[in-house]
């Protein structure tokens, strides 16, 4: 009884070691780190190809062939896309910013000026530790020194 939870600790204590030393081998290889997560968390590689002989086994005495069900299938999904659309409620509420007076028909690109507050209120609005930008500036430093950066994110 003894042996067996000692093997067991130590079979343990190998395995965590193995997973610690794969993760930091991976330093920079989102693709390694990810494999060794998921070998880790026992997620199985996925299928290469639809399964569709699971689908019709059923059907091979019925007489539809294996084309007829392909469509079926393209036939459903292709509209599930619209279907949910059908079911989302239709939203008509004002803008957030009225610039109906800044609009211009026709060939012409103006940006419409926004006011202090403006800018304030939709940094504030973020939530924070984003860095949604290619310069991964952290939202928190934004709404921390706002005062600052108003006038440079204006212009």
């Amino acid at each position: 009884f003894n042996f067996r939870n000692r093997l067991n600790q130590e079979i343990k204590r190998v395995k965590t070691d193995y997973f610690k030393e794969r993760i930091l081998n991976s330093a920079g290889n989102t693709k390694m780190f990810w494999n060794t997560v998921n070998e880790f968390s026992g997620v199985r590689k996925k299928r290469e190809h639809f399964p569709i002989n699971y689908f019709i086994r059923d059907l091979v005495n019925t007489g539809v062939g294996v084309e007829t069900v392909a469509n079926s299938f393209n036939t459903f999904f292709s509209k599930v896309g619209s279907e949910l659309a059908k079911e989302l409620p239709v939203s008509v509420s004002p803008p957030l910013v009225d610039d109906s007076t800044h609009r211009v028909v026709g060939p012409e690109f103006r940006l419409t000026p926004v006011s202090d507050s403006q800018v304030e209120e939709c940094v504030k609005g973020k939530r924070g530790g984003l860095a949604p930008g290619i310069d991964n500036f952290l939202v928190v430093l934004l709404k921390n020194k706002i005062s600052n950066l108003i006038l440079p994110l204006k212009h």
